[in-house]
């Protein structure tokens, strides 16, 4: 944060290659939160990038609020000049082995400068010569540990009596290979981390990692930690129970990428119950990524799984699975036979009971089913999921149905307090929650709505919750009409959906940044993110929902009358009986209805228009109403009664001021003043 008289704050990360997945992301977080704030965030690192920080480097550098300056190593003559001004008499051959051993990187130039030999300089060189045999192995099973590690750490991993271990640490922070930190120590300079760690023989090292996991198991360390020392110690079996337990702590924080890798590393090595549990915790985390795979997976899982409970559980699963990817003959097989026997996974096979029957159309049964689970539940305690998903079951049938239910503004309320349930609101409620947007609340109860979400989120670190809330302020922002905000709340929410892997997420909120674009004139990028959107919302667990507004944004973003005709007929093509929905075809069929109208041809005008009429009816109330009335103005141009277009679009352009939403009203009373011509 900024002080009010301009101070700014200057955050160095270095060694930014070296960070792990969920550090690249704080960084980005934080460079994405900071961008009107004077606050410079310099990131520094090698050549040489992991995937997450590369797309760090990319997302930053595309959006321009980020320069490159590449630090090139030291010539030959700048490096004598170093090395001269820290050894005096240093003669060519020491600089000669000192620009050899630093690649000409200034700390290693000086660092060999300083405690370099008789002219011999090399890596390992840069450790003072007072060290020890002794003190290198011990400060070596440390680094292992990695940059940093804390007092218990250091004892536990050398196993030395305490009194011998503070003696190295003594010498090592007096010789400055060791800095104190707010938690423990940490080497002054990776470089001399890996200094240290040259001394050790290749064999030395796995056995430094097999110690490492022992000591950190006794000191009751994270178990990704400990997984991780007993796969470099070359013990994968070992590591398996180990790291699905990490597996599990990353799911339940949101990181299923992180999850996923986890998994993998192990997979190999896993027999037994560890493999029908690793099975099963990747079909949920391809699951919750809304991946297509999310059907094989079950079906892996349950040819590993003999325990009669955990198959009904896996078969359930399976079900919900199939459900979201249309496969409603799979999702009846995986159900059949299974039947209520008052265990706590009754409450997950009503949920897969009650998702078929809603896929089926039976509506009754699926809400009969949905408030028996959510009964059921209550009465337990209820994994989050669970919650999530019963939460978005009713929310659906009374989406279905038409109906307006206030679920979705008290759900969202319970959010602000416990942010970990706001996690599964979005795909819950996308289609409900547009009430929220177009209907008679306030766009200011909205957006504080949305921030005492984000807020509560941020300091809870449930970052699913923050991406729903941003994007929730961003689509408020754009409809209100403060076009900047919503650029970079919307960017914002694109990047943090990506992050967590929310393929409904991120598709959502590139179709309306792409419609922030288009009001700002950049036709070019709104299509740009609308390509990039389509796929997504094509292979999410709500399409259904999605496709139909990315198109329709489309057919607004086409170049031309004719262009726009082109992509009905592309929606039409590719938009299913599957993938239609009654109360999100509406922003479908408004844009087709015009670009039919304003390509000449009325038949299919009328019958778009038709489709949108019946859908608005739904959104009694809204800015739909609004929308329908540009439609008819579109059309009633096309069938030559230019009086009666003008007066819908006035009309129009009342409503939606009614609605708070100036950008529509402005280009309705645009239109209207164009002498009729402007309507195409």
């Amino acid at each position: 944060m900024t002080e009010p008289d301009g101070a700014g704050a200057v955050l160095v990360v270095d060694d930014a290659h070296d960070a792990d997945d969920a550090s690249a992301r704080l960084i980005h977080y934080l460079a994405r939160s900071t961008p009107t704030d004077r606050v410079l965030i310099v990131i520094a690192h090698r050549p040489q990038l992991c995937p997450a920080l590369a797309q760090v480097r990319h997302s930053l550098l595309g959006r321009g609020n980020a320069v490159t300056l590449d630090m090139t190593t030291l010539a030959y003559d700048d490096v004598a000049v170093l090395v001269r001004r820290h050894a005096p008499g240093a003669q060519a051959e020491l600089i000669d082995a000192v620009w050899a051993a630093s690649d000409g990187l200034p700390f290693a130039v000086v660092e060999l400068a300083r405690t370099s030999i008789d002219g011999h300089a090399n890596a390992s060189s840069m450790l003072p010569a007072a060290l020890s045999a002794a003190d290198i192995d011990a400060l070596a099973a440390a680094a292992v540990l990695g940059v940093a590690f804390d007092t218990d750490e250091f004892v536990a991993v050398t196993a030395m009596p305490e009194d011998d271990a503070y003696a190295v640490i003594d010498s090592a922070l007096a010789h400055r290979v060791l800095i104190r930190t707010d938690t423990g120590y940490a080497f002054r300079h990776a470089l001399l981390r890996d200094a240290v760690l040259e001394r050790v023989s290749e064999a030395r090292h796995v056995a430094l990692h097999r110690q490492a996991a022992q000591a950190l198991q006794a000191l009751e360390r994270s178990p990704a930690r400990i997984g991780f020392h007993l796969v470099g110690g070359g013990n994968r079996s070992a590591a398996v129970p180990w790291m699905l337990r990490a597996a599990e702590t990353e799911a339940a924080l949101g990181a299923y990428r992180d999850a996923l890798d986890t998994l993998a590393s192990v997979r190999d090595q896993a027999h037994g119950a560890d493999l029908a549990r690793l099975l099963g915790l990747r079909a949920d985390l391809l699951m919750a990524g809304a991946d297509s795979g999310a059907v094989d997976a079950y079906r892996e899982a349950l040819t590993a799984t003999t325990e009669p409970a955990l198959r009904t559980r896996l078969r359930a699963r399976l079900a919900r699975a199939a459900c979201f990817a249309g496969d409603l003959e799979t999702a009846a097989v995986a159900l059949d036979g299974l039947t209520l026997d008052g265990s706590p996974d009754d409450a997950e096979l009503l949920l897969a009971q009650g998702n078929l029957a809603l896929f089926r159309g039976d509506l009754e049964a699926a809400d009969a089913a949905a408030s028996q689970a959510r009964q059921r539940v209550a009465l337990a305690v209820p994994e989050e999921w669970q919650w999530f998903d019963l939460v978005g079951l009713q929310g659906m049938v009374s989406h279905t149905r038409g109906e307006w239910s206030q679920r979705l503004r008290i759900e969202l309320r319970h959010g602000v307090r416990r942010p970990e349930l706001a996690a599964r609101i979005f795909d819950s409620h996308l289609c409900v929650a547009e009430f929220l947007l177009y209907g008679p609340t306030p766009y200011e109860e909205v957006l504080e709505l949305a921030g005492a979400l984000r807020g509560t989120a941020e300091r809870s670190g449930v970052l699913r919750a923050v991406a729903f809330a941003t994007a929730l302020r961003g689509e408020t922002f754009f409809l209100k009409g403060d076009l900047a905000a919503a650029d970079s709340e919307l960017q914002e929410a694109v990047d943090l959906h990506r992050d967590i892997g929310s393929t409904a997420g991120e598709a959502h909120s590139l179709q309306r940044l792409a419609e922030v674009k288009l009001a700002l004139g950049e036709r070019v990028e709104a299509n740009r993110l609308l390509h990039k959107a389509l796929p997504l919302a094509r292979f999410s667990s709500i399409s259904m929902h999605l496709i139909q507004r990315v198109f329709g944004t489309m057919i607004a973003a086409a170049a031309d009358p004719d262009a726009a005709r082109t992509v009905v007929h592309r929606a039409e093509a590719a938009i299913g009986f599957p993938d239609q929905c009654a109360f999100c075809s509406v922003m479908l069929a408004v844009p087709a209805a015009m670009a039919c109208a304003d390509a000449g041809d009325i038949q299919d005008a009328e019958r778009h228009l038709q489709v949108a009429e019946k859908s608005a009816a739904m959104w009694e109330g809204t800015a739909w109403q609004a929308a329908l009335l540009e439609a008819r103005a579109h059309l009633s141009f096309a069938q030559g009664r230019e009086q009666d277009a003008a007066r819908l679009l006035s009309e129009a352009a009342e409503l939606f001021e009614e609605s708070s939403q100036p950008l529509d009203a402005a280009r309705c009373r645009a239109t209207r003043l164009g002498a009729g011509s402007q309507i195409a």
